[in-house]
């Protein structure tokens, strides 16, 4: 089966995590990472999530409680954007799983692929890029290798360039029409932002623009 990989604004929208144990607290700091309000449930919790980390957090809040499907609808937990089950109980996990399908809420269990809506997946969350990537459940460690020569492929400072070529792109888009040369303008302004290190600004942007324009010139004059 494909998966397509799509990713939603989290940024202050509630998330429940069903379980107190490590997987719970491993997927609640990853939502908390990107914004979202988490919720996690359960009767116990491990040593990591009332660790200082977890207590000092403005996001995410534990509640002790012994969680059932009654208890679910009691709460009003229908608007929720994301539920995790991740207790060792895969019959409740299957059950919260068939609730959330009937209520249309984003499902992941932590025991089973099938009763999921979405994997979630390893995230990398790092100068401004954000990766998930995932073998399908086929194999975590998989998963856990690639994520680590992924995140040492993006390099430090990288928000801070990708924060300058944005505002680039805005001038190239007013001064450039043509796609074809805006194009090649943006390949020689992350050139020279992220391979050369070099501060863009308006006069660098302004420099390639004139030069890409120049050469395209004067290579069409050669073909006339």
């Amino acid at each position: 089966m494909a998966y397509f990989p799509l990713f939603i604004e989290l940024d202050q929208k509630d998330c429940l995590i069903i379980g107190g144990g490590p997987v719970a607290a491993r997927k609640a700091k990853v939502l908390a990472s990107l914004g979202a309000k988490v919720e996690i449930i359960s009767d116990t919790f491990c040593e990591e999530l009332t660790g200082k980390e977890f207590r000092n957090s403005t996001l995410c809040k534990l509640s002790t409680q012994e969680v059932s499907i009654g208890f679910l609808e009691e709460k009003k937990y229908t608007s929720l954007c994301i539920i995790v089950a991740a207790t060792s109980n895969h019959e409740l996990n299957h059950e919260i799983g068939l609730w959330c399908r009937a209520q249309g809420i984003h499902f992941n269990s932590a025991t089973s692929k099938q009763d999921s809506t979405f994997i979630f997946p390893s995230v990398i969350n790092k100068e401004g890029i954000t990766v998930g990537i995932t073998s399908g459940g086929k194999s975590p460690a998989v998963t856990r290798m690639i994520r680590s020569k992924v995140e040492q492929c993006i390099p430090n400072q990288l928000e801070v360039q990708l924060q300058e070529l944005e505002q680039a792109r805005e001038l190239v888009k007013q001064k450039v029409k043509e796609q074809r040369l805006r194009k090649i303008i943006f390949y020689e302004l992350i050139q020279i932002g992220i391979e050369q290190q070099q501060k863009i600004t308006n006069v660098v942007i302004n420099q390639v623009i004139d030069k890409v324009i120049r050469e395209d010139e004067d290579n069409n004059q050669d073909w006339n």
